[in-house]
């Protein structure tokens, strides 16, 4: 109670230097213009609330997103912005999930596995938010689930022993490139078993 206390000193204190506002108070029906005001703001807000249930509706992954944060997302245009509060709302299998400076997204699964989708940047700055997020679901899913299309090195002919050992990288964590069917190439780093995220 002593925090809204507080702040209605302070309204009151701005009132008393606003003279504006004691001049629309003191002329006549000064309580019409507050009702209509007060229903222009309600058929804002209501608005406003019937198209964040679209978007949720529309969009599973922001189903259960609160309702500024849908609202910061909207009123930004900034990919890393709206980057660091999908990845605090909508994925929570995610540690991280940021911009390069390579006009790529990468990501890191909670598990330790590294998705990096090259030329995305470029694809999301001019899309509305539900495509924003689902072309990012998709991309990062793809380059999860997608039949990986691997050479087989053992099994071409006139290669000997000496010369497949060049060719295969002894390594902890694999590199796969992945080609989506919108042209994006991912590539997934890690050893751990791979899920949907």
């Amino acid at each position: 109670f002593s925090r809204v206390g507080k702040y209605w000193k302070k309204i009151e204190k701005s009132i008393n230097e606003e003279t504006t506002v004691l001049t629309m108070l003191d002329v006549a029906h000064s309580n019409c213009w507050i009702r209509s005001a007060s229903r222009h703001l309600q058929s804002i807000l209501s608005t406003l609330s019937t198209l964040i249930e679209e978007i949720r509706v529309s969009c599973p992954r922001l189903a259960l997103t609160p309702s500024h944060s849908i609202l910061q997302m909207m009123s930004t245009c900034d990919v890393q912005g709206i980057l660091s509060l999908l990845l605090n709302n909508c994925f929570p299998l995610l540690s991280t999930l940021e911009e390069t400076e390579r006009e790529s997204i990468e990501a890191t699964t909670k598990e330790g596995e590294s998705i990096e989708m090259s030329g995305m940047t470029s694809i999301l700055k001019d899309l509305s938010l539900i495509d924003f997020v689902q072309l990012l679901e998709k991309a990062m899913n793809d380059a999860i689930l997608i039949e990986l299309t691997i050479d087989r090195r053992d099994f071409q002919p006139g290669r000997t022993a000496s010369s497949l050992n060049e060719a295969i990288v002894s390594t902890s964590s694999p590199i796969a490139v992945v080609k989506t069917d919108y042209g994006v190439i991912a590539s997934l780093r890690g050893s751990q078993k791979r899920t949907g995220i």
